[in-house]
């Protein structure tokens, strides 16, 4: 008979943590956004500062501005904003941030 125990949870194997530091400009992070400034808001103060991200904002035509929020979050992380000729939903603003990645 198998003693569960024995063989997953007495074991412990470490496992590496990636040190952020080391890797910082390899994760992009896609923010698509339509007349939602506090949603933009709110979703870069949820990404942090701790670690420097690529940050693709793809605006789909919205009548909003967020180069206030943009400016404000720019020493953070690397912020690229792309802004889409016509509306076409979520689905287009994010291959389009896709292909800009």
């Amino acid at each position: 008979m198998i003693n569960w125990y024995e063989r997953i949870l007495s074991p412990k194997v470490e496992i590496p943590q990636p040190n952020f530091y080391m890797v910082q400009g390899l994760i992009d992070i896609i923010i698509p956004v339509f007349n939602d400034r506090e949603g933009l808001r709110a979703t870069l103060c949820s990404i942090g500062t701790l670690q420097k991200y690529n940050i693709i904002i793809v605006d789909d035509c919205s009548t909003d501005t967020y180069d206030d929020i943009i400016a404000f979050f720019q020493p953070f992380h690397n912020i690229s904003f792309i802004r889409t000729p016509s509306n076409g939903g979520p689905a287009v603003a994010k291959n389009c941030g896709i292909k800009a990645s």
